[in-house]
């Protein structure tokens, strides 16, 4: 609802006006009151002259009014009239109101300017007539009016001298006053501090300009102070700007070469270094994503999108993600799922699954045994919102610390950053992320009895209508599940009964036994965990191998995501037919699941060595422009192992050179080089004379990885970005896309500048 705004006017016109309407309200009132005295002053005195006159025709008429002598009465009243001309009519009536005597006034009156009179005549108590007299008081008012006039002048003059002087001394106690502290605040407003406000008489108005004064030093203090903090929050950013690069750089030779090293001939403990080493360089790497995701959103400059997406498959790919993490310390990772969700909603996964990434990251850290649950629902207070929660049996929090868990660089206590490692910024990040998507987030807990994180988030519906896959071909199969975990075994019999099974499901071996003894053949399929409550799953496989009449049983195992759980899929048990690993898919259950029971797997099939790629038959030749010597041997050693001829450049400059004596397919740029970087030289080789060099796609190598960075480098004129260190798989991808675009120009086919 929109306010109308009033118009405003100066205070000087506004006290002019109300001391002109104060004082003529005075001065009218002061000349009615006058008129109403001189009025009833008029009046009384008619009543006494009337009164007067009465007693003069009383007391020559009263023998004529007891005769009712009519000529006399008209003599005496013609008399009465010629002596007095104020008289405007006059009439002697007997006790009859029959009239004796009369006479009227041939001018014409306002009655408001008449006054009346009248009186009976009574002689020895008896009333014989009346005299009634009507005076003519025109002559009398006008007087009053003339005199009220004058009153109304007089006043008026008075008062507009005395308004005058109160004006003179209101402007200077208070107008000048005022309008130089306006002056003042104006100054301030467009950023001048100037000389400070004096205002000398009145005391409260001194005071207000000495607080304008002071206020004025207050903000040129702010002023100075905001620069200030522009200064140290651009020396920020580009700190952090320099910091991602200058760690990047390094962690991209150190990624890179361990690449290159666990692709040569190593032996069982070597290769076992090289993992350890690449998992401590992507831990790592992750920190450093803490600290530049914090940054962005500290700077606001964090950007959502809107996409649609399935939950069902977030969850489980996050979940797929972090289970060798999980399982590597022998916590069991179960997801909860909530099936009344929508199958795609419109959100952003993105940021959903940093989110869950974090607490599930965190709840694996602070958990040395039992599980981890990762539930979903459909939150009760509204039918749009989503609440996840990540439950874990692991140290919990008390109840001082929870209130801090969730501010930056904070943790439950100090020591766990010592002994569990850590930025402290995971939470924080989630919760300012699940705040910027319109949600909120939480934790209950208690110490030594684990941890439930939640966090609901809003959805908006599919923007698209999407077909829902349909999963039919188990309805009506009888499975029998051995785990020993009861809520994972509860999950997996959820799975498997929405899948349309007819599932009994038991802790221990002994129970599976018992139920093969009394209906082997009335199993479709027995799924068996690797850990069953009173022993292992490979002990249960061999008893079942060593038994005849369990040799129709088809046999899953579900595994752990380490080399462990592993030992009953060997080559020589073939009672396994299948497995699959914890926490199980969906849609991996049901296909693995109704091809073992239709036959289609019966025994374990052996890993296929990876395909050579098809790129073999592909010759390219690539410049990589790059001053950092290790990473130039990383890019090269990545290059020359895809089969691709590479050639190098220190710097832009030299790289132009390059391009002036030879040619390439696709030309590898790093941002940040001495003596002419990468935006100026992907600049240069876009204003080429030649067009085949100016249309060569150009793939940034960067360390920088802030906000825009990659638009910037789109913006130079380059075709795609790469942020160090970069996964091997997408660096291939990228690559073979743009030397496919760049050998289809060569063809006649026009380039797509398109960044895939």
């Amino acid at each position: 609802m929109s306010v109308k705004q009033s118009k405003k006017h100066s205070l000087q016109r506004l006290l002019i006006v109300s001391l002109t309407l104060t004082f003529a309200t005075v001065a009218f009132i002061t000349g009615e009151y006058m008129r109403n005295v001189q009025t009833r002053t008029l009046e009384d005195s008619f009543q006494q002259f009337s009164q007067k006159t009465f007693n003069m025709l009383f007391a020559t008429s009263l023998d004529a009014v007891l005769s009712e002598d009519q000529p006399i009465l008209e003599t005496i009243v013609a008399q009465s009239v010629e002596l007095d001309k104020d008289i405007h009519a006059l009439s002697i009536v007997n006790e009859f109101n029959e009239e004796l005597a009369a006479w009227k006034s041939e001018n014409a009156l306002d009655p408001g300017l008449q006054i009346p009179f009248s009186q009976d005549v009574v002689f020895e108590g008896e009333s014989f007539g009346t005299i009634a007299i009507i005076w003519d008081a025109s002559g009398q008012r006008a007087t009053v009016e003339a005199h009220v006039q004058k009153i109304w002048m007089y006043t008026i003059g008075a008062f507009t001298v005395i308004a005058l002087l109160v004006m003179m001394l209101i402007m200077k106690l208070v107008i000048t006053p005022i309008g130089s502290i306006h002056t003042k605040l104006v100054e301030l407003q467009a950023g001048r501090n100037g000389e400070p406000v004096k205002v000398a008489i009145a005391k409260e108005l001194h005071e207000l300009g000495d607080t304008v004064t002071e206020l004025g030093s207050l903000m040129e203090l702010r002023v100075a102070r905001e620069r200030e903090l522009e200064l140290t929050s651009r020396s920020k950013s580009e700190f952090l700007a320099n910091m991602s690069h200058e760690l990047r750089t390094p962690m991209n030779g150190v990624l890179g070469m361990l690449n290159l090293l666990s692709k040569t001939q190593l032996d069982g403990s070597q290769k076992d270094c090289v993992e350890t080493a690449v998992s401590s360089g992507k831990n790592l790497l992750s920190l450093i994503n803490d600290i530049l995701d914090f940054s962005k959103i500290e700077a606001g400059r964090m950007e959502f999108e809107s996409i649609d997406f399935s939950i069902l498959s977030l969850v489980e790919d996050t979940c797929g993600a972090l289970a060798t993490q999980a399982h590597g310390k022998d916590l069991e990772l179960i997801t909860d799922m909530d099936f009344t969700i929508p199958v795609m909603i419109n959100s952003d996964p993105t940021r959903i699954r940093q989110v869950l990434t974090n607490l599930m990251g965190n709840a694996i850290k602070f958990t040395t045994d039992g599980e981890i649950v990762v539930r979903t629902r459909l939150a009760q207070d509204q039918t749009r919102a989503i609440v996840f929660e990540v439950q874990d049996s692991g140290v919990g929090i008390s109840d001082e610390a929870i209130d801090s868990i969730f501010e930056s660089f904070s943790q439950a206590d100090g020591s766990t950053t010592r002994k569990f490692g850590g930025t402290g910024l995971g939470l924080s990040i989630s919760k300012q992320l699940v705040e910027g998507l319109g949600g909120e987030i939480g934790v209950r807990s208690e110490p030594g009895k684990g941890s439930i994180f939640w966090f609901k988030l809003p959805f908006s519906p599919c923007t698209k209508a999407v077909p829902a896959k349909v999963y039919n071909r188990l309805v009506g199969a009888k499975v029998l599940l051995l785990d020993q975990n009861d809520m994972a075994r509860e999950s997996l019999s959820i799975f498997l009964k929405l899948l349309g099974c007819q599932v009994h499901a038991f802790a221990k071996a002994q129970h599976g036994f018992a139920c093969l003894e009394k209906a082997q053949d009335h199993y479709d399929a027995l799924l068996v965990n690797s850990q069953l409550g009173d022993m292992d799953g490979e002990t249960f496989v061999r008893k079942l191998a060593e038994n005849p009449k369990y040799d129709n049983v088809k046999l899953m195992t579900l595994v752990y995501m380490h080399s462990k759980s592993h030992s009953i899929l060997s080559n020589n048990n073939e009672r396994v037919g299948l497995h699959i690993t914890k926490p199980a898919r969906l849609e991996s259950l049901h296909n693995s699941l109704a091809d073992l029971i239709v036959g289609q797997v019966n025994k374990p099939t052996p890993i296929p060595a990876k395909e050579e790629s098809s790129h073999r038959d592909l010759f390219a030749k690539i410049l990589v422009v790059e001053d950092n010597e290790i990473n130039q041997l990383v890019a090269t050693g990545m290059l020359e192992a895809l089969g691709f001829e590479v050639e190098t450049a220190d710097n832009g400059k030299y790289a132009l050179t390059a391009l002036d004596e030879g040619t390439y397919d696709v030309i590898l740029m790093d941002c940040q080089m001495p003596e002419m970087d990468g935006y100026e030289a992907t600049g240069r080789i876009r204003q080429h004379a030649n067009s085949a060099v100016a249309s060569i796609p150009i793939i940034a190598l960067t360390a920088n990885a802030m906000s825009g960075d990659a638009e910037k480098c789109l913006a130079a004129g380059m075709d795609d970005y790469l942020a160090k260190p970069f996964e091997p798989d997408l660096f291939e991808e990228k690559l073979l896309h743009w030397i496919e675009k760049s050998q289809n120009r060569d063809n006649g086919v026009a380039p797509n500048r398109k960044a895939a």
